[in-house]
């Protein structure tokens, strides 16, 4: 790694830390805090109960404060063992949360930097990735759960690690992907370790073919399955401390029984949602009574990234196919991580859809353990991790368009770019 590598790095992270200080910076200065329903009415009764047993050294296997008693180490939502939690024995509950907030947007940022900045190989536009991933609607209205905040965080960086695995395997990324597993399972939402372990399964049958199939070097797979083989193992010896006391504790609960009924369906995203990729407010503002735009609950159907990377989104589906084939005969990497991102859009979106979608059904009854969790509105952290990959890919596009063809023949891109900015500020500023 040369200076100007280094130094472009240390910018990257002094960006996301500028940025995650930016959104705390009202707790910091003013002693301000987020006073938000879940976080004080249930996770800071955990954390508090979580402080005082780990100040007298003890493991609390059970709760004797909650419903006359129950569980507590084998509640995932506890995240005892979660090491980031530790912050709230060290310190008071708003100190430690102000900084929980503060480390897990500089890592939501850095992480997802880390995963685009092979794809694009430009730092300042996989930066652009990770502010995209750092700051939407989704990510941030997950703060009121911490354990969903604090387990999404951790989606790019397992994804990055896989990669590197596969790619350039060794025995300390196999680790490092095992430990970043683990972390996930401890950060307590068990419901997104499940769909970042389906969707990773995904993901590495797309690398195997993008990278070894294609080039017809399948051979070379297997020298990787050990070390992917060895950081699975690595990540179920570690979790199953609270793995085992939590599978009992599912065991005896009532989701166990055949003839239960999760309601899966709840907070099913309406097909209009898909407007409020342009204006997060159309169907008023959340938390007041005159919002109506979820069956369920105001932030189960948030997921916004903002205009300007919907737009450039748009720019990536209109530019991708302009992209020349390699020497090879293939299309550049790029392109394939492009469609196949754009494609679990798609199914993200559509999953979310819920009782207004079959698809949602379909995975219900087919996909081994879907039937275990509710919220079909979940799945659109992969809408939101692929758009924080897409915008990216269409920023590179653009510029790659307007540097190597003359002004006169770029004209069509100018033009579109600036109508669907002046279309989507007009629909803003008109529906405000």
């Amino acid at each position: 790694m040369n200076t100007d590598e280094k130094n472009q790095n240390a910018l990257i992270i002094c960006g996301f830390i500028l940025i995650s200080a930016i959104c705390v910076s009202p707790m910091i200065l003013f002693g301000k805090t987020l006073v938000l329903r879940d976080t004080f009415f249930e996770f800071r009764f955990l954390y508090d109960f979580s402080r005082e047993n780990i100040i007298n050294g003890i493991i609390p296997l059970w709760n004797p404060y909650s419903n006359c008693g129950q569980p507590f180490i084998a509640n995932p939502q506890s995240a005892f063992f979660y090491p980031l939690n530790w912050i709230y024995a060290l310190l008071n509950f708003n100190q430690a949360y102000t900084l929980f907030i503060f480390i897990h947007l500089f890592m939501a940022g850095f992480f997802m930097h880390a995963f685009v900045r092979p794809i694009v190989k430009r730092n300042w536009i996989s930066f652009f990735g990770g502010v995209i991933f750092m700051l939407n609607g989704l990510l941030i209205s997950r703060i009121e759960f911490l354990s969903e905040f604090a387990s999404i965080v951790w989606l790019p960086a397992i994804l990055a690690l896989l990669r590197v695995t596969l790619l350039a395997p060794s025995w300390l990324n196999s680790v490092l992907l095992g430990l970043a597993m683990a972390i996930q399972f401890f950060a307590g939402h068990t419901q997104t370790f499940y769909y970042t372990a389906f969707f990773g399964l995904i993901f590495l049958i797309f690398l195997v073919f993008v990278h070894f199939v294609r080039e017809k070097k399948t051979a070379a797979v297997l020298p990787s399955m050990k070390f992917l083989i060895a950081a699975g193992l690595l990540a179920l010896l570690i979790i199953m401390v609270q793995l085992a006391p939590t599978y009992e504790l599912f065991s005896h609960s009532l989701r166990s029984q055949a003839d239960y009924d999760a309601k899966t369906h709840l907070a099913s995203v309406h097909p209009m949602h898909a407007l409020t990729f342009l204006f997060p407010y159309l169907f008023g503002w959340p938390g007041y009574k005159s919002y109506w735009g979820s069956t369920y609950e105001f932030w189960a159907s948030s997921f916004y990234v903002g205009v300007m990377p919907f737009v450039f989104c748009l720019l990536a589906a209109l530019l991708f196919y302009r992209v020349k084939k390699t020497r090879s005969g293939h299309r550049p990497l790029e392109i394939s991580y492009f469609l196949f991102f754009l494609v679990w859009f798609a199914i993200a979106f559509i999953i979310a859809l819920g009782d207004y979608s079959p698809v949602f059904r379909i995975f219900h009854a087919v996909v081994p353990g879907f039937d275990k969790f509710r919220w079909p509105s979940s799945s659109l952290v992969f809408c939101m991790l692929s758009m924080s990959i897409m915008a990216p890919l269409g920023l590179k596009w653009l510029l790659q368009e307007t540097s190597n063809r003359a002004l006169k023949k770029n004209r069509w891109v100018t033009v579109t770019f600036g109508a669907l900015i002046a279309v989507f500020v007009t629909i803003a500023v008109v529906m405000n």
